[in-house]
């Protein structure tokens, strides 16, 4: 997954859309690829009967304005449900399935949009 990483501005993104697999736990795989990479934001959506979301951010991400519990809380609502956590890691989900490549897409023009703003009221 490491590999797919993807440059925004000063973090890397990380964002896989999963079928539910056996023996396999989202947040452990994010925790982990955001320990290796302390730039890292990791984002694993996994779909199966409904819609799980989980958001690890390395230190280095946290400190260039992501915060992944605000990221979840918006996704969650895409999908029909909720979610929550701090700006390093975070959970949530819904029932609605149908809607995860919309809540893909939001989360990732979040995360955009949130490592943008330090960078503006740098330059003020």
């Amino acid at each position: 997954m490491e590999k797919n990483a993807k440059q925004v501005r000063p973090v890397r993104l990380v964002i896989e859309n999963i079928p539910k697999r056996r023996g396999m736990d989202p947040a452990e795989i994010a925790n982990r690829l955001k320990e290796a990479d302390k730039k890292m934001v990791a984002v694993i959506v996994e779909v199966s009967d409904k819609v799980q979301i989980v958001i690890a951010a390395g230190d280095e991400a946290v400190r260039s304005g992501i915060n992944a519990g605000e990221i979840v809380s918006m996704a969650a609502k895409i999908v029909g449900g909720g979610g929550g956590g701090r700006a390093f890691f975070a959970s949530g989900g819904g029932p609605d399935k149908d809607k995860a490549a919309e809540a893909v897409r939001a989360i990732a023009e979040n995360i955009q949009q949130q490592v943008s703003v330090p960078a503006a009221e740098e330059a003020t």
